[in-house]
């Protein structure tokens, strides 16, 4: 699922392929973003779990960047509160 969805970044050629149709006749068509009817639910269901734990795992090292930040900071000054 992971090597599927992380494709669809940044107009990758795997996120422009799935977007784009080209009919018997020859006509290209499609649109961005991509018609979420084209997919499997599981699919969005995968996709939007992996979404939801990635942005999670870049709060968690921002959330502990800033409490490490905090806790220099307030250490140069004397705070021993944390």
């Amino acid at each position: 699922m992971y090597e599927k969805s992380s494709g669809w970044v940044h107009f990758s050629v795997v996120h422009i392929g799935v977007t784009l149709d080209i009919s018997e006749d020859g006509r290209l068509s499609g649109r961005f973003p991509s018609d979420i009817n084209l997919y499997p639910f599981d699919f969005l269901r995968q996709v939007l779990w992996s979404m939801n734990e990635a942005t999670s795992g870049v709060l968690d090292i921002a959330r502990e960047f800033a409490k490490a930040k905090a806790d220099v900071v307030g250490n140069h000054y004397g705070n021993t509160n944390g």
